[in-house]
């Protein structure tokens, strides 16, 4: 595998003493890549390892660029555009890529805010459905899957780079092609940040997160039940204006985002089978309950349901694999982030979530702020501890 870097002056900021561009360098080469190409309009400043070349920069814009390529690159290869800090398990991804059949694969996870972001809107099938732009209003309620910047791309696609104006990669290339079905999009939860904030990333790296967070590694995961939990008990929530979030499970999620674990939401949401609302409008509540986060400076890395109500002529839950006390979203999740259960929790107010995490072979709590019978089914599953909520759980877990 190739890589392609764009440089700029934003390179050479010193990241704990060391230059970005050393960084980005160094984390390519660790993931295997042959060949880095660095693309710019200055000269780098630093001696190029053996296996990085510089081009200059041919003034087409970050689309037109690639047209460089065409006779250099006859196989997957990784584009990041614009200068970054990323850990990130390529071959992972590109694995994952290769299997999806996408021209091009966005890396794509959750941002604290929405506001300056590119937001992604998916289809059913992980592809490209449409997007919002960075300068676009951010109005109304979206789903919080942002572009972090990193692209897996087939050499066909450059096919589509020829130009002798200048061209957006985003805009002319990616949008078109998403009509057709090239784009697809690929849910990560490693460490990936612009270069806004510095001191965080230095924070993070001291604290072992980009390593810790990198795919390649087991991940620990908080999989965290939804009503009662994160949002005030109730009634079913069948509109988005129905769901209240509880302030303490807002900063707890906060506390978890910058932690070495993973915030997950599973939630048994039977309101579908019951005809109460439908795919569509649980879409509507959880892009709500997203939104509300993110104005709030916290978000959720993915969202798990089960559409399914008790099967009451069987066993409890018997005819689907997926409602709690079941551990089928609890799979879908571990697969799509390397999660290592045995270190994760399952956190919610019933004694079901508690089940749940004991069938998963994870820890697990029972919170005492949402169901007001939080034993009424699986009374005799003993959970790890018991909190007032989940901002009390959280530290506890984390030893705040």
């Amino acid at each position: 595998m190739k890589a392609i870097l764009g440089i700029n002056e934003d390179s050479y900021i010193k990241i704990k003493g060391k230059e970005l561009l050393l960084w980005n360098i160094e984390a390519l080469l660790q993931e295997g890549v042959s060949s880095i190409y660095l693309v710019g309009d200055v000269s780098p400043r630093l001696p190029l390892p053996e296996k990085v070349a510089f081009l200059k920069d041919p003034s087409l814009g970050d689309g037109g660029l690639l047209s460089l390529f065409r006779a250099k690159i006859k196989s997957s290869f990784v584009y990041i555009p614009s200068p970054l800090f990323f850990s990130a398990a390529l071959k992972r991804a590109l694995k994952a890529h290769r299997a999806s059949g996408h021209w091009f694969s966005i890396f794509a996870g959750p941002s604290s805010s929405l506001a300056d972001k590119r937001v992604l809107i998916e289809d059913d099938g992980c592809g490209l459905r449409n997007a919002i732009l960075e300068d676009e209003p951010k109005d109304g309620d979206f789903r919080n899957l942002v572009d972090l910047g990193v692209y897996l791309i087939e050499p066909e696609a450059l096919a589509l780079t020829e130009t002798d104006e200048p061209i957006s990669f985003f805009k002319d290339i990616l949008m078109p092609a998403r009509v057709d079905g090239l784009v697809g999009v690929y849910h990560t939860s490693e460490y990936i940040r612009g270069l806004k904030d510095a001191p965080s990333i230095e924070r993070a790296i001291e604290a072992g997160i980009p390593e810790k967070r990198n795919l390649n590694q087991p991940q620990k995961a908080m999989f965290v039940d939804r009503d009662g939990t994160i949002n005030e008990f109730g009634d079913f929530v069948v509109r988005p204006n129905m769901l209240t979030l509880m302030k303490k499970s807002v900063e707890a999620i906060k506390l978890i985002d910058e932690s070495e674990y993973i915030p997950i939401v599973i939630t048994n949401q039977p309101i579908i089978e019951l005809k109460e609302a439908t795919i569509e409008d649980l879409d509507a509540i959880h892009a709500h309950l997203e939104t509300l986060l993110a104005k709030d400076g916290a978000y959720i890395q993915d969202l798990y349901f089960c559409p399914h109500r008790i099967d009451k002529t069987k066993e409890w839950n018997a005819y689907c694999e997926c409602r709690k006390p079941k551990i089928g979203m609890l799979l879908k999740a571990k697969e799509r982030y390397n999660i290592d259960l045995s270190s994760s929790w399952m956190i919610g107010d019933t004694s079901q979530d508690v089940q749940t995490g004991i069938n998963a072979g994870a820890h697990s709590v029972l919170l005492h702020c949402g169901d007001p019978n939080p034993r009424k089914r699986f009374g005799g599953a003993t959970p790890d501890f018991e909190a007032d909520d989940l901002l009390a759980a959280i530290k506890r877990i984390l030893k705040k």
